[in-house]
């Protein structure tokens, strides 16, 4: 594979970008996602219990 130069105009994609398991096919993009919405309800929890006390 040649080197990229910084005037190549595309980020290459991954030559994988899925985990099968058994008849299930995981994506990776949809665990980044995944992550995201366990991240934002984390501290979103954490932000309403300082400023609301909890519930």
């Amino acid at each position: 594979m040649p080197a990229m130069t910084l005037s190549d105009p595309f980020i290459p994609s991954p030559t994988v970008s899925a985990l099968e398991v058994g008849p299930l096919t995981i994506h990776f993009y949809a665990l980044c996602i995944l992550r995201a919405i366990h991240s934002d309800s984390t501290f979103n929890h954490c932000s309403i219990t300082a400023h609301a006390g909890t519930k």
